[in-house]
């Protein structure tokens, strides 16, 4: 490391300056703490909560407002069977406790989230997604980071971009006694007794990727690309646990970033889905249950990408329609204005070679290098079973089978995709940092994304919004039990 030149001290040093970090800050300065200073390894504060689009809660005023009615024991058995039970359930049940309140900490600051659904098939789940117009792709995410750091500022918290947090610094007793930083050319000790590492997840950490989700180091993620695993790195250094209770938002198939509307296109369940080999693979309405599990399936194919193929009548039907079928269409509003454009969006990404158009199968497989025999194979066998109206293949509904036969023929291709990884650090439900003798690093705590115990393996979208709520909300309460312990309350 080289040479110290800076030295500052803090009553709290926040790594990350994203949703979760942001929140421990505006916590702990409600529970007393004075002098925070936050790390931001960016130019600007945000991180990848700029990019959310909504929250998971329980029991929040907007719910109460509508009369929708989720019972707490409903949201925490529902999580835990699908965590397996291997997810934390003290830290799981004070989150779901605190949702609701949390919906009401941003609407009294202005924020009314009106906009509540279910991401799931239409009324076959809780009714938990909350979010409010913010345009046509729906990330409030940045407003609600924007508004953090500027109450943050406003408050006295010193907010540092453009600093990485590199390691952190311990006392004889084994307790958080600073933080080393570099800024440019500066190196900077701040010395503080207590860290809340909230730097998300590891998507951008190849090294990471490959060791924690094998195969998946070169899969395109939304996240930013600062989002490296450096609370993960520094808290492994302190002999932190870092365990397997991790999981990877796969968002696939997605056209990222070419087109928010051909994103909503591939997760149509009225389209053929084929992978690189030019073969079916799955029903296409999985999506309508969870589209996580749709990335699972996509993860196991070739090159992890696939095309989705539609016809003129398909096009034509979708248009006329105007239906909303699937959660991730009603997360964008749900007024189906995206298929407004979408004939005029298929003939601008066709002239610029990002779809495929051709006017025979044969000629399709060509554009797409998939072998011709085996793709008009394929359809073949889909029309036969779309006649019918029983797809005996992998049983999607009746109502969504159909043909493809009229010119012309389209083909997207649909991309495996992640958002974020979550988990990694063992905490406590009071966000401490636990050690590999199972004892708290005293003043070490770990928040959002980067912190196990909300999630295992597969991202449960019968809660969506899941991973914003757990920014905030263990950011709240990290926010609040660091300030305890600097006051010496605890």
């Amino acid at each position: 490391m080289a040479r110290i030149t800076k030295v500052l001290q803090a009553d709290i040093v926040i790594v990350g300056a994203g949703g979760a970090g942001l929140m421990a800050a505006s916590s702990a300065l409600e529970s007393g703490a004075k002098n925070i200073i936050v790390l931001e390894k960016a130019a600007a504060a945000g991180g990848n909560t700029n990019m959310s689009a909504g929250m998971f809660a329980v029991n929040s005023p907007a719910q109460k407002r509508k009369g929708i009615d989720v019972s707490v024991d409903e949201a925490f058995n529902e999580k835990m069977d699908a965590g397996n039970w291997r997810i934390d359930p003290d830290l799981t049940r004070a989150c779901i406790l605190k949702s609701g309140e949390m919906i009401e900490w941003f609407e009294n600051r202005g924020m009314k989230f009106e906009n509540i659904i279910e991401f799931v098939r239409e009324g076959d789940g809780p009714k938990v997604f909350h979010s409010f117009s913010m345009g046509p792709e729906g990330f409030i995410g940045k407003k609600i980071a924007d508004t953090l750091a500027r109450e943050a500022r406003e408050k006295g918290v010193r907010i540092m971009c453009g600093t990485a947090a590199r390691k952190l610094l311990t006392d004889e007793n084994g307790r958080i006694a600073g933080v080393i930083a570099e800024s440019g050319e500066d190196v900077i000790r701040i010395e503080t007794p207590a860290v809340i590492l909230a730097a998300g997840g590891f998507g951008g950490n190849r090294e990471l990727m490959d060791r924690y989700f094998p195969g998946n180091a070169d899969t395109f993620t939304k996240g930013v690309s600062e989002v490296t695993g450096d609370a993960l790195v520094m808290a492994a250094d302190l002999n932190a646990v870092i365990d397997d209770n991790m999981a990877i938002l796969f968002t696939g198939p997605h056209h990222y970033p070419e087109s928010h509307i051909l994103s909503m296109l591939v997760h149509r369940p009225d389209v053929l889905m084929v992978n690189r080999n030019g073969e079916r693979y799955s029903k296409e309405s999985v999506f309508l249950d969870y589209h996580t599990e749709a990335g699972n399936i996509l993860d196991r194919q070739p090159g992890h990408i696939c095309y989705v193929l539609l016809d003129d009548r398909i096009k034509e039907d979708m248009i006329r329609k105007k239906e909303i079928i699937s959660g991730f269409e009603r997360e964008a509003g749900g007024t189906g204005a995206w298929l407004h454009e979408l004939d005029q969006e298929l003939e601008r990404c066709a002239a610029a070679g990002t779809v495929f158009k051709a006017d025979s199968v044969e000629e399709l497989a060509e554009l797409i290098e998939i072998p011709a025999d085996v793709l008009k194979r394929t359809v073949e066998r889909y029309n036969t079973l779309c006649d019918a109206g029983c797809d005996e293949d992998y049983f999607k509904e009746k109502k969504f089978l159909l043909p493809i036969r009229r010119v012309p023929f389209y083909a997207v291709l649909g991309k495996q995709g992640f958002d974020c990884t979550v988990g990694g650090i063992k905490v406590n439900h009071r966000m401490e940092v636990i050690n590999r003798q199972d004892y708290p690093i005293r003043g070490l705590y770990a928040v959002g994304d980067c912190a196990s115990g909300w999630e295992y393996r597969n991202y449960n979208l019968k809660h969506p919004g899941s991973a914003m709520t757990f920014a905030f909300v263990s950011g709240f309460f990290a926010g609040q039990n660091a300030a305890a312990y600097v006051a010496g309350k605890e």
